[in-house]
């Protein structure tokens, strides 16, 4: 009610000690018991899921489930059973809405990249999740504006021109250096 979101946890955490120094790894004290796998099945990492160890990047596995849902009003992984729902997230890769407003899209592109079954191919970060959101809610109110500002210019009277710079090929690929003169 107050706009606020909560991130509750039910006594599955585990904490993690601070490194004794920078070449000595930090310590988990585990809150639970050893190879019990517990959580919200349709929101548990690919890793959390196989029992295998898992770390701050498989709960940006589960909030890109959770910001998933918020955006498509369903969940990212379902099943009828316990099974089939752990099947899914270790295989599937959730729909992709169809949206028409480039925002939603690059929040979409930007949950998937939270999805990713390797936890090395996710946002290593909390840090670098917000700072790529942040960029693709910026870049969208910029094509807004420019939007808007598109609309008033072809409304106004007089002659309408179109500019056509020339362009360059800034990718890898040699072979379309062909498109630059097109």
């Amino acid at each position: 009610r107050d706009g606020c979101v909560k991130i509750l946890d039910f006594g599955l955490a585990k904490l993690m000690e601070a490194p004794q120094s920078h070449s000595e790894p930090g310590t988990r004290t585990a809150l639970t018991s050893p190879n019990v796998i517990m959580g919200t099945p349709g929101y548990m990492s690919p890793e959390q899921v196989a029992g295998r160890t898992v770390d701050h990047r498989s709960d940006i596995f589960s909030l890109g489930a959770v910001l998933y849902e918020l955006l498509s009003g369903r969940r990212a992984f379902a099943g009828d059973s316990v099974a089939e729902t752990v099947s899914a997230i270790l295989r599937d890769d959730p729909a992709v809405p169809v949206s028409t407003d480039a925002v939603s899209a690059g929040v979409f592109t930007l949950v998937r990249h939270c999805l990713a079954k390797d936890a090395a191919e996710r946002f290593q970060s909390a840090r670098d999740l917000a700072f790529a959101l942040a960029a693709v809610v910026s870049a969208g109110h910029g094509r807004e504006h420019a939007r808007a500002h598109a609309s008033t210019a072809t409304a106004s009277p007089g002659p309408q021109r179109l500019i056509v710079l020339p362009f360059e090929n800034l990718s890898p690929h040699g072979q379309e250096e062909w498109l630059a003169g097109a």
